[in-house]
């Protein structure tokens, strides 16, 4: 037990409103939130995995485990929420990953599902970062999706793993950058190669 302890990482997301009672929030927000933060950590794995975040057919078997995020528990201090996430290295055996990425095979497995979830944002609002290669635009309409979940323009997300990646902070006004940076990603294309 104590190898499976080793590999399971803990974050908190704490959510600043004035709009909910400290140390609450509705089923429906926390819904939300959860499928959101699953399907963008679901989109960032696939595009490390295959190059495209919204693969479609059968799903692979593992990707139910390699996903699996658990709420730990609710405390008060605005309202924080603990999650914890296994690293890939324990859910998934055999990484075939993206070949025009290779440096991907060997971040992938200290990786989470929250800690992609984490890195999709810090490349969508890095402005250093022209190629944004692990985003794509089904990737980033999911992104700007999780807008919805604001309630004002006061209201703050702040993510974090306890330090070893940045925290993250999302307020309402941040998805302007999103849409921007939506516009200027290219729709996907078939490409044959011969």
């Amino acid at each position: 037990m104590k190898k499976l302890e080793e590999n399971i990482i803990e974050y908190d997301i704490i959510l600043k409103s004035d709009l909910q009672e400290k140390g609450t929030i509705d089923l429906d927000r926390i819904a939300f939130l959860a499928k959101s933060i699953s399907n963008i950590a679901k989109g960032a794995l696939q595009i490390r995995l295959g190059g495209i975040s919204n693969k479609q057919g059968k799903k692979p078997s593992f990707l139910d485990e390699a996903l699996n995020i658990r709420l730990k528990g609710i405390k008060e201090s605005s309202t924080l929420l603990e999650l914890e996430s296994q690293t890939f290295s324990s859910t998934i055996k055999a990484i075939q990953v993206n070949a025009f990425q290779p440096e991907v095979a060997e971040e992938l497995p200290k990786q989470t599902p929250m800690s992609l979830f984490m890195l999709a944002y810090q490349e969508a609002f890095d402005d250093s970062d022209s190629e944004k290669n692990l985003l794509d635009k089904a990737l980033v309409k999911n992104l700007k999706d999780l807008k919805s979940f604001f309630r004002s323009n006061n209201e703050e997300l702040i993510i974090s793993n306890r330090g070893s990646l940045p925290e993250l902070h999302l307020k309402k006004s941040d998805f302007s950058r999103i849409k921007v940076l939506e516009d200027s990603i290219p729709d996907p294309q078939n490409v044959v190669i011969s």
